[in-house]
């Protein structure tokens, strides 16, 4: 593995996403290999063993059967950590996407799958957390909060620290590497033509593949939520998704 992010890091090729450095990009996409591979890996058996071979690598990454609770009916629920985290990342998603209208598109579909899942595997179901909860709070919240956030970076160079007062802390000027140059909206135009529509259906469909695999894993597999390697699977395919959608808007947009 180790082996795969050193040649990634000087081998594989540059992204249209240059700071803070190319490289750590170029890392993200080796990391994204590894990923791969291990999914392909995980398709060719089935899914006791490989239940087996995810205890042996972390033995706290499954949890127990779940066991059906009553449901929450209280607005209070919107301030727990996975509500929290939900709505986070919807907001991520949204500086991601950079568009409203495709985010409605993406959430809509998303919550339908859901339902749909839930319903034929016999799955159970909470309304009020699957409604309420799940999409008026976390999604169309973080929907929200991520569109104001892209109104605000729009079109302006950003220079989040003065220079005005002497020297900076090394902190400040690795942050300042970090955020984008110029922050520009993506206009997908959705409805524009019939193969603009298609192009856009298939970008929804690729994130509902991904979005829908995180939810077998934790209703299937019984992954655990919580754990760090769930968590740095998300935020991989996040830096992921930022790769492949910079580039996917500009190569449709090109034409």
């Amino acid at each position: 593995m180790l082996f795969i992010v050193f040649y990634s890091a000087f081998y594989f090729p540059d992204t249209l996403l240059n700071r803070p450095h190319p490289i750590l990009w170029r890392v993200v996409q080796g990391v994204g290999c590894i990923y791969l591979i291990m999914l392909v890996l995980i398709l060719e058996i089935d899914s006791a063993t490989a239940k087996q071979i995810i205890k042996y690598l972390a033995p706290t990454l499954l949890t127990a059967k779940p066991v059906e609770t009553a449901c929450v009916n209280s607005l209070a629920a919107a301030f727990t950590f996975p509500v929290i985290r939900r709505t986070l990342g919807w907001c991520f998603k949204m500086l991601i996407f950079r568009n409203v209208w495709l985010c409605a598109f993406v959430i809509t579909f998303y919550f339908v799958m859901e339902l749909s899942f839930r319903v034929s595997l016999g799955i159970h179901m909470c309304w009020f957390e699957l409604i309420v909860l799940d999409f008026l709070v976390s999604g169309i919240v973080g929907i929200t909060l991520g569109y104001f956030a892209c109104q605000y970076l729009e079109g302006h160079t950003k220079k989040w620290f003065s220079r005005n007062h002497g020297n900076i802390s090394i902190f400040a000027k690795l942050f300042e590497l970090c955020h984008p140059n110029v922050w520009w909206n993506y206009e997908w135009k959705i409805f524009k033509s019939a193969g603009r529509l298609l192009q856009a259906s298939w970008l929804i469909v690729i994130t509902q593949t991904s979005d829908l695999n995180s939810f077998f894993m934790a209703n299937e597999l019984l992954v655990s939520e919580r754990h760090w390697a769930f968590i740095v699977r998300i935020t991989v395919l996040a830096f992921l998704a930022m790769i492949s959608i910079k580039e996917y808007y500009e190569f449709i947009s090109s034409k």
